[in-house]
């Protein structure tokens, strides 16, 4: 079985294109990236590693009514004390260290993404 066969066998047995993460990423993804779809992707990705989409969703849903917003200058406004409020009102004291490093990887991840004038120098 070459490549080509092993793509379109895989690609077959998500759904093709009534998958609708591959409709997303064929038709409706951003094609070019700035700070607000790269925070909201690495969101996605940290948070729903290892997790249905319907558990991601529900737990990124509580998430936002703890506090958390999808906006990069907002996360990364915040100071430590909000931030481990925030984690301690969505996890509970103490927080789990595998919440706290992945809500402390946005939070590094969003105060570096403001430090960018614009888009155009964020992505060079």
């Amino acid at each position: 079985m070459n490549l080509d066969q092993i793509y379109k066998k895989c690609l077959s047995d998500i759904g093709g294109e009534s998958n609708q993460d591959i409709r997303w990423y064929l038709h409706e993804r951003p094609k070019i990236i700035s700070r607000k779809n790269f925070f909201e992707q690495t969101v996605w990705a940290i948070w729903a590693g290892g997790k249905s989409r319907k558990a991601a969703e529900a737990f990124l849903k509580h998430g936002e009514e703890s506090g958390f917003v999808w906006d990069f200058n907002n996360f990364g406004s915040w100071d430590r004390q909000h931030l481990r409020h925030f984690m301690e009102k969505l996890h509970g004291r103490p927080v789990p260290e595998q919440a706290y490093k992945r809500w402390q990887s946005l939070y590094d991840i969003s105060k570096e993404s403001t430090i960018y004038s614009n888009e155009d120098d964020f992505r060079n």
